[in-house]
Order: structure tokens, then C-alpha cells, then sequence
């Protein structure tokens, strides 16, 4: 089974603590069989999510909507999360809105924000060209064709 949450950022008048991805910890410790997809990379808590990837093998950390909230924040939080989370939990694209045309400058906009990120980590030598490249499909393809048990499309 796979849950999702909505983590971090919320409608507006929000009570943004009651958003810390780290209230949930003691239902993630307690269903270690239930896949967790945590939504909008727990923004503002997002090294805190980052650590739940890091140390919670039924945790997978989605960037759904966070290239919208801010692109800076989205390189960034990126950026620690290869160093810090499994690349296999990661997932570099998610959109929870209904409009086909939101979807697509959604995914735009995670491609330039994902390639930036990697292509710093190349040119820091932090990763080849051939572990991005492998990371880049993990994050845009395997890894969620694979969390939800969807067939993966032939290239």
C-alpha cells in the first residue's frame, strides 16, 4: 500500500507547524509495511523530511508542486537530498493540480530545476555524467513507475 501526504506548504490560512513532516514519524515507525509518498518536499521542513528519507526505508520524498512554491528552494533542497536520501526514494516530479497545461509548465519548470542541480554535481565532480544521468531516470521514471507498481514504457 502506498499513502500519500501532503506535507509542508497548504491552502492559505494554514496552520504551517501542523505541516512538520516530523508528526509523522511515529505513524511511519509503526506501519513499516506502508509505502509513504510525502508531497512538496515537506517545504518549510524540508531538511527534516530529508532525514525521514534518509532513515526510513518506507519513505519516498516527492518534489510534487515545490518547483512552483520556489525554484531556488526546489535547487537547494535537491541539492542536499542526493547527498543525504537513497536515490532510489526520490521522486523529481509530481503535480497535484488538474489542468493539463499547469501540469506541463510544472514539469518544465522540475526538468531546468533537476539539470541544473545535476550538471553542478558533474561539473563539482560530486557525480559522473553516467550517475546523473542514471539518478536523473531513477527520479523522473523508475522510481515512481516502481513505488506505485505502474508497468514502466518502453523507450
Amino acid at each position: 500500500m502506498v499513502v500519500q501526504i501532503h506535507t509542508g506548504v497548504q491552502t492559505n490560512w494554514g496552520f504551517i507547524p501542523d505541516s512538520d513532516p516530523m508528526h509523522l514519524l511515529d505513524v511511519i515507525l509503526a506501519n513499516r509495511n506502508v509505502k509513504f509518498d510525502l508531497f512538496h518536499a515537506g517545504y518549510p521542513y524540508s531538511r527534516g523530511l530529508g532525514m525521514l528519507g534518509k532513515h526510513c526505508p518506507n519513505v519516498w520524498l516527492n518534489m510534487c508542486w515545490m518547483y512552483v512554491i520556489s525554484m531556488a528552494a526546489s535547487r537547494q533542497i535537491l541539492t542536499e537530498w542526493i547527498d543525504l536520501v537513497p536515490g532510489h526514494r526520490l521522486l523529481g516530479f509530481g503535480s497535484d493540480v488538474g489542468a493539463p497545461e499547469f501540469i506541463w509548465a510544472h514539469l518544465v519548470m522540475a526538468r531546468e530545476c533537476i539539470a541544473d542541480v545535476l550538471a553542478d554535481k558533474v561539473e563539482r565532480d560530486f557525480l559522473s555524467e553516467e550517475a546523473a544521468m542514471r539518478l536523473l531516470e531513477r527520479m523522473m521514471l523508475d522510481n515512481p513507475c516502481e513505488l506505485y507498481g505502474i508497468r514502466k514504457p518502453k523507450h
